[in-house]
Formats: structure tokens, C-alpha cells, sequence
């Protein structure tokens, strides 16, 4: 009787996770539009040594329950010299802090574009910055995260726009697919697969002027893979690729 009892206990509490699992994801505003960034991606953002950088981003509630998200910033790459800080989320914060105070509710299937902010000044120095921003909802381990790769160029030299974003097809795929690339040209210079923790497994060069890529890429195995396109000064959002064959 007391197996079964401690059986049911473990099931109830299993089934209770799996009806918390977390989907979260965010949206950053390019050229007016917000695109769709899933969790674990990395978004690029830039600004000249003179100025700051000072944005948002959109995070979405995809479970079919309301969430109080919170929110934690940690660094994953720091410039040598120094520089400033802020995030917002429930409350604005400085550089010192690396956790909300509170958390904020979103309702079911929920987007909102103006609670995550964030700022980077570089106090008049080109530097490079990566900040991991990771959102988790009360009572539940598991997190959401995206980096944030903070870009600061010298003087005269005119800020990097974001390429259009890659989509492949079909995806799933069985490794036979095809890259389209709108508003390519000849500063694109390739697209890369990472696998899911970042290892580069796959370059496949961009010719110039081209917008559309085929590949074959039936080599890798199943699996979940990311893949951008990348140039000498621009990098294009993260996207996900399932291999299944």
C-alpha cells in the first residue's frame, strides 16, 4: 500500500512539471518589426563609442497558464575596460544588480514589448559585451534565457545593420534544404550551423549577390541545430533547423 502511495505521489508531482514546462520566448524590433528570437538565441546590437545603447525586448508567455515571470542578468563576456549597465524589469536596476526585485505576471499566450529593457554605455570606448538575461516564472527551476551581445565602434565607423533573417526549407529536413537570404549581397559572406551548444559544424558560403543557398547538409545527425548568416561586420538572428531523417 505504501508503494502505491508513493507511486501515485511521484506521478502527481511529475504530471504537475510537465503541466508547468516553460516556453517562453522574445521578439526584438528590426527596422520597425518585431521578429520572433527563441530561447537560447543571441541577439546583436550595436552603437558608436559616443553613444549608448538603450532597447527593448519582447518576451512571451507560450503556456497555456499565467506565468510571474522574474528576471537575472549575468555577464558572459566582459570588456576589459570599464562601462555601464542597466536593466528593467518590474524596476529599473544599475550595473550592481544581477536579479529583479519582482516578478511580473503574463497571462496565456500573452506578449508584451515594453518590460525588458536594456542599456549598455561604453563610456566612450569600442568594446564588445555579452550579457545572459535569463527569465523563469515563481516556483519553477527551469529557465528561459537569450545572450545579449553588446557592440560599441569607434568613431566614423557607421553601425552594422542587420541582415535580413536566413529561413531554410523544408525544416524538418532530412539534410537536403535550402537557405533563402532576402536583400543578400556581396557583404554576406556565409551561413553557419552550430550544433545546440554553439560548436560550428557546418560553413556554407554565400556568392554574391545571391539570395537563395542550397546545401546539403545529410551528413549530420539528428538533431536539433542553430544556424545565422554571418559577414566581416554583420550577424544575422539565430534560427533553429531539425535534422531527421
Amino acid at each position: 500500500m505504501k508503494k502505491l502511495l508513493t507511486l501515485f505521489i511521484l506521478l502527481f508531482f511529475a504530471g504537475a512539471n510537465m503541466a508547468y514546462a516553460i516556453d517562453i520566448s522574445f521578439a526584438q524590433k528590426i527596422s520597425g518589426v518585431w521578429q520572433t528570437v527563441p530561447s537560447g538565441s543571441t541577439i546583436y546590437v550595436y552603437c558608436r563609442q559616443d553613444s549608448a545603447i538603450d532597447t527593448y525586448f519582447g518576451v512571451k508567455n507560450n503556456t497555456s497558464q499565467a506565468l510571474c515571470i522574474w528576471m537575472m542578468k549575468a555577464y558572459v563576456q566582459q570588456p576589459l575596460d570599464t562601462f555601464n549597465d542597466v536593466f528593467c524589469w518590474d524596476n529599473c536596476y544599475p550595473k550592481q544588480t544581477k536579479k529583479s526585485a519582482g516578478c511580473i505576471t503574463y497571462n496565456s499566450g500573452q506578449a508584451r514589448y515594453m518590460d525588458c529593457r536594456v542599456e549598455f554605455d561604453p563610456i566612450g570606448k569600442p568594446c564588445e559585451c555579452i550579457m545572459k538575461y535569463s527569465f523563469w516564472p515563481t516556483g519553477i527551476a527551469d529557465t528561459a534565457w537569450v545572450l545579449v551581445h553588446f557592440v560599441s565602434r569607434p568613431m566614423g565607423v557607421e553601425n552594422p545593420l542587420y541582415p535580413a533573417c536566413a529561413e531554410v526549407s523544408p525544416n524538418p529536413s532530412d539534410g537536403k534544404l535550402s537557405f533563402s537570404v532576402p536583400g543578400a549581397n556581396k557583404s554576406f559572406s556565409c551561413i553557419i550551423v552550430t550544433d545546440i551548444l554553439g560548436k560550428r559544424v557546418k560553413t556554407i558560403g554565400i556568392s554574391p549577390g545571391a539570395n537563395q543557398v542550397n546545401a546539403d547538409l545529410s551528413e549530420l545527425p539528428d538533431g536539433i541545430y542553430l544556424y545565422f548568416v554571418q559577414s566581416q561586420n554583420r550577424t544575422g538572428i539565430v534560427r533553429k533547423l531539425v535534422i531527421k531523417h
